[in-house]
């Protein structure tokens, strides 16, 4: 169930939205209610929460270790996130290994208490590794430099500027009925990725169980994200008291981010600029929510602009947040359905609208979750669309995809048998996306069946002249 809080600002907005999002709010606000009203069931929760996810390891061991990245730039940098429960003595470490050499540095960071508004307390480290050489392989372990406990070895390549990049691409993953960790962790210890882009709703919910449950959910990708740059954007699952645990859990790179502690980014890795955006701040009246639209929406307009300067080294540009801006009919009424009605794709009134920025910069590929299925449209604008030869070759508009059934508790969102006529493909499966940059002119994008490891769906982008794509004729296909 998707909530949200009643506002004095959320009230004179309410019909640009569909039914579900008004009646969801109201929703929230008796529910938040009840818990002002009943202090004693947070209470309750928290002690529960240990028996429903006791922690594997002891108050002064790492864990939930996860990389990202670092401001330094991907070929340079590398930001490395951990967590005990309680502070060991002194500064976090993490002792750096040249697998080619065997040289060994020490990297010092610096430790930041949390403590949730229902009682979750804990300590997260952050470390940045910098500089880095290009091209080389690093193995670490993380600790503590005056006691307490040492984490196990990991390992990670740093890319080079010629990478063939690859990115598995997915949303909606949570702790219970997470189908994709098997292979994403397989593809991770076998070196097969460059990162990892996880477009929102994790664990569902991080705060559940007096935040127990978002440790476990961390714990559980540390095989993939220990090894592989965890890159993320937040969903509606992360929203509760102003995405406080989705902030504080994660340490993303760039300019963007620090505005907003994680909620957006950008980074380039190889040929393309990714950029990571908040499709909440459309929905929620929190500080991180509706307030924080007109500064993404700034950021993100000189983002691209400056992305656009330099596609002569770096060509491609793709882009996701968590809501789609179009899906064909299932069995909900998410804003993508509608035409009028989806503030991610059309704006508030008509401002800070996404797919006008994305279509007048050129953006290749629009990635999106939140349905619990699988789709890839036609390269499209506006609902306008080209489906004749190779769509996908020197197109002049950007294509959205479809990647929310990594496997959550909340199960599948089927598809109906008849789909819109834009919508190129679409699956009823459980899976995951893979895109691979080979060079400045081809990108294969791929969705893995999660049964069997079987790629169900596979499409090359193949571009020449790279910029905004040329104003559209009205009805142009």
């Amino acid at each position: 169930l998707e909530l949200h809080f009643l506002d004095c600002c959320w009230v004179p907005i309410a019909p640009l939205y569909p039914f579900s999002v008004w009646r969801d709010t109201v929703l929230n606000f008796a529910a938040r209610v009840v818990m002002l009203l009943f202090p004693l069931l947070a209470a309750a929760a928290a002690s529960a929460a240990a028996q429903l996810y006791p922690d594997p390891v002891g108050p002064l061991t790492p864990w939930q270790i996860h990389l990202a990245y670092g401001e330094d730039g991907a070929y340079s940098s590398m930001s490395v996130t951990w967590s005990t429960r309680q502070l060991p003595p002194g500064d976090p470490v993490v002792k750096l290994t040249a697998v080619a050499s065997g040289t060994t540095q020490m990297f010092t960071g610096e430790s930041t208490y949390f403590v949730a508004s229902y009682g979750d307390e804990q300590w997260f480290h952050r470390v940045s590794l910098s500089p880095l050489t290009a091209g080389s392989e690093y193995s670490y372990t993380v600790g503590m430099n005056g006691g307490g406990n040492t984490s196990d070895a990991f390992t990670f390549k740093v890319p080079t500027e010629d990478t063939s990049a690859v990115f598995a691409v997915y949303g909606d993953m949570g702790l219970v009925n997470e189908r994709s960790v098997g292979l994403l962790s397989q593809d991770a210890e076998a070196g097969r990725l460059t990162a990892i882009l996880h477009v929102g709703d994790f664990a569902y919910n991080f705060q559940d169980n007096n935040g127990t449950k978002g440790d476990a959910f961390m714990q559980t990708i540390q095989p993939i994200a220990a090894r592989v740059p965890y890159h993320t954007c937040p969903g509606n699952h992360e929203e509760a008291d102003d995405f406080q645990q989705y902030r504080a859990r994660f340490t993303m790179p760039g300019a963007g981010n620090e505005q907003n502690d994680n909620i957006y980014h950008s980074f380039d890795l190889g040929k393309v600029h990714v950029v990571m955006l908040s499709s909440e701040v459309f929905f929620y009246p929190d500080a991180h929510g509706l307030f924080l639209m007109p500064t993404m929406y700034k950021w993100l307009e000189e983002d691209l602009k400056a992305a656009n300067a330099n596609r002569d080294n770096v060509p491609f540009i793709i882009t996701m947040a968590h809501r789609p801006m179009y899906c064909g009919p299932n069995d909900d009424e998410d804003a993508c359905h509608f035409v009028t009605k989806n503030p991610v794709r059309t704006g508030i009134f008509g401002m800070y609208a996404l797919e006008p920025l994305l279509y007048s910069n050129g953006v290749d590929i629009h990635f999106s979750a939140h349905e619990h299925s699988y789709s890839r449209a036609y390269p499209m604008y506006n609902y306008t669309w080209y489906d004749g030869e190779d769509p996908y070759t020197d197109y002049n508009r950007t294509t959205h995809i479809i990647t929310g059934a990594a496997g959550c508790p909340e199960l599948q969102d089927p598809w109906q048998k008849t789909q819109p006529a834009w919508s190129a493909f679409y699956a009823n499966v459980y899976g995951f996306g893979r895109l691979e940059v080979f060079n400045g002119t081809n990108m294969q994008w791929s969705f893995v069946n999660d049964s069997d490891g079987s790629v169900i769906d596979s499409v090359q982008f193949q571009r020449h002249s790279f910029g905004p794509f040329p104003p559209l004729e009205l009805g142009e296909e």
